[in-house]
C-alpha cells in the first residue's frame, strides 16, 4: 500500500494507528519521566548521554502484559492487547560507550518493530552527548511502514544532587508527528528522596497543542530497595496517566516491576484505558 494511502487512513481513523511509546519497567514506574536521570538500560529508549557516565555491561530482558477497557461500545481498542518483549545488551567499558536494543510492541491494532543503536560521549566531569539510531517498522491492519529516526541526547550533573537532561527526537523529521524536545530535571534529596520532572513539546505545532509533563517521585525504602510513582499529560497524543513500581538492584542484578495506566481522549470526549504491567530483569558485569 502506497504511503499516501496509509497517511490517510491514519488520520482518518487515529485510534486505528496508535501505538504508545515503548518504556522499560523502570520507565513505566515513573510514567515516563527521566530524561535527566542517569539511566544506563534506557540509553536507547530515552537519553542516550547518561550511558558515557558508566564502565560496565549490562543485558536486560523485558516482558509485558495488557490490555483496552473502552467506555463506549463501538471502540476499535476495547479488549486489545498491550504487551511487548525487549532486549537491550549495553557495553560501556572503556572508551567506546555503545547499546543496542531490539522491542516488538503489540500496542491495540498495531504491531511495532524497533532495532536502536547508541553511543554517548563525556565533555568534561559532568556533562555528555548522546546520539540514537533507530529503526522502526509499523504493522497496521491496513499495510505497514518502515522509517529511520535519530535521537539527540545530552546530560549535565550540576552537582551529585541536581541534574538536567535534553532529547531531540527526529530532528530530521522524518516524521512530523513525532519530533519533540524534551527538557528534563532531577534532584536528589537526603540520598533517600529523587524528584523528576521532564517536560517539552513538538515545535513545528502550537506548543499549547502538543505540551507533555512528566512528573514522579522515587523513594529509596532500603539500601537496594527503591519504590517510584509518577503521572503524565501529552496534548499531542490526547493522552494522560500514572505509573507506580519496585525496583531491586544489587551490583550485579537488578529486577523491576512497573504497572502504568492510560488514559487516551478521542472524539467528542470518548476515552479509552489501557493497564499495562511490565517485568524486567538486568545483569552487570
Amino acid at each position: 500500500m502506497s504511503k499516501l494511502s496509509i497517511l490517510f487512513l491514519i488520520f482518518s481513523s487515529p485510534l486505528l494507528a496508535r501505538v504508545t511509546n515503548f518504556e522499560t519497567a523502570r520507565l513505566s514506574s515513573t510514567a515516563g519521566a527521566g530524561v535527566g536521570s542517569i539511566l544506563m538500560d534506557e540509553a536507547t529508549i530515552l537519553n542516550p548521554a547518561p550511558l558515557a557516565f558508566f564502565n560496565l555491561t549490562s543485558v536486560l530482558v523485558q516482558k509485558s502484559f495488557g490490555n483496552y477497557n473502552s467506555e463506549v461500545d463501538n471502540s476499535p481498542l476495547g479488549g486489545k492487547e498491550a504487551k511487548n518483549i525487549a532486549v537491550i545488551v549495553s557495553d560501556a567499558k572503556g572508551p567506546f560507550k555503545g547499546s543496542i536494543s531490539y522491542f516488538k510492541q503489540t500496542d491495540g491494532n498495531m504491531v511495532r518493530k524497533r532495532i536502536s543503536l547508541a553511543t554517548a560521549f563525556p565533555f568534561g566531569k559532568k556533562s555528555a552527548f548522546g546520539l540514537t539510531a533507530r529503526r522502526t517498522q509499523d504493522q497496521f491492519v491496513f499495510g505497514d511502514e518502515t522509517y529511520y529516526q535519530i535521537v539527540i541526547g545530552a546530560f549535565h550533573a550540576l552537582n551529585q544532587y541536581f541534574s538536567a537532561g535534553l532529547v531531540i527526537v527526529d530532528p530530521l523529521q522524518k516524521r512530523p508527528e513525532d519530533v519533540k524536545a524534551v527538557l528534563g530535571l532531577q534532584l536528589v534529596y537526603g540520598e533517600f528522596i529523587s524528584a523528576m520532572i521532564d517536560f517539552g513539546g513538538n515545535w513545528m505545532r502550537p506548543l499549547d497543542e502538543t505540551f507533555l509533563y512528566r512528573g514522579a517521585v522515587q523513594f529509596m525504602v532500603f539500601k537496594d530497595l527503591f519504590i517510584r510513582g509518577g503521572l503524565y499529560k501529552d496534548k499531542g497524543q490526547n493522552e494522560k496517566g500514572n505509573g507506580v513500581g519496585i525496583g531491586w538492584t544489587s551490583p550485579k542484578l537488578s529486577l523491576e516491576i512497573g504497572m502504568k495506566n492510560s488514559e487516551f481522549t478521542y472524539g467528542e470526549d470518548k476515552v479509552d484505558k489501557r493497564k499495562e504491567t511490565s517485568f524486567s530483569v538486568s545483569y552487570r558485569f
